[in-house]
């Protein structure tokens, strides 16, 4: 179902029972209509984001690095989690406490520069890894 807010079109729909709601970014019904089929049909394809996928992008950063370490215990060696655990410190007080979701590429990038300007790599981090990729 889509339906009109403040002039824009929204997405409200629930497929295999998990609630997927976004702005589709347009004023034109029938683009709207276009970007519902789009939509459903990447969600059905797996392509969405999954529930607790969402779920972690609210997190606080803190909490989402810990988790995601939790997650990769086990799955990958100690030598690799030790590499990711140390290139999380330097992120940590960069991001605060905004949940990851609020965490776009010009912060990304903005984190980089800072890097370079004192000296220290800008790449080298979780930043390029897999930790922000969904």
């Amino acid at each position: 179902m889509i339906y009109k807010r403040g002039g824009h079109w929204h997405l409200d729909v629930t497929v295999h029972g998990v609630r997927y709601r976004e702005a589709l970014d347009t004023t034109d019904r029938r683009e709207a209509l276009a970007l519902e089929k789009k939509c459903v049909g990447e969600i059905l394809a797996g392509k969405a984001a999954s529930k607790s996928g969402r779920e972690f992008d609210r997190k606080p950063f803190s909490e989402a690095a810990k988790l995601f370490l939790e997650d990769r215990n086990g799955h990958v060696s100690e030598r690799t989690i030790q590499f990711e655990s140390e290139r999380l410190k330097p992120l940590a007080p960069f991001s605060g406490e905004r949940p990851i979701l609020r965490i776009g590429a010009e912060d990304i990038t903005a984190y980089q520069r800072t890097r370079l300007a004192a000296g220290l790599s800008g790449n080298r981090s979780i930043w390029t890894s897999g930790f922000f990729v969904s």
